[in-house]
């Protein structure tokens, strides 16, 4: 280990002094103000909401859906997405999940929508740990009303 001197010791000190002032710490940022940069580009959860909402009947401001499709073997897939009408094209096209390129879907059974992306995940992890039976009522009777 390097021997330092007194003098030396002091000068950093300052130098961390200076470095840690207010006015140095107060950068400018590089990215503009978020109203600005919403104006400026149009990002794909803005793009996302537009699609579901154009989907909806009544432009409730429901931005993330649960659906589950119908294979060819009568097997469920379940997934979520912004526009689930969009994400089965993909499915049917062997672009969607890997699950679904070897079990071609046919049809959408079932439509679930939420207002942020976090429920219908939380939604959709739910809905695939239920046995066939269950998703099968779901399908049927919808949610049970309590």
């Amino acid at each position: 280990m390097a021997f330092r001197s007194p003098e030396h010791n002091r000068g950093m000190e300052e130098a961390w002094r200076r470095m840690s002032t207010p006015a140095t710490l107060r950068l400018a940022s590089p990215w503009p103000e978020p109203s600005r940069r919403l104006a400026q580009c149009k990002p794909r959860e803005i793009r996302a909401r537009q699609s579901v909402l154009s989907l909806s009947k009544d432009n409730n401001c429901f931005m993330y859906c649960v659906y589950i499709l119908e294979c060819e073997d009568r097997s469920f897939y379940v997934g979520s997405s912004p526009d689930p009408r969009e994400r089965f094209g993909r499915h049917r096209a062997g672009t969607g999940g890997r699950y679904t390129r070897s079990h071609k879907p046919t049809k959408i059974v079932y439509i679930e929508k939420f207002t942020t992306k976090s429920e219908a995940l939380r939604r959709e992890v739910q809905i695939k740990g239920w046995s066939k039976v269950k998703k099968e009522n779901l399908i049927k009777f919808g949610i049970p009303k309590l």
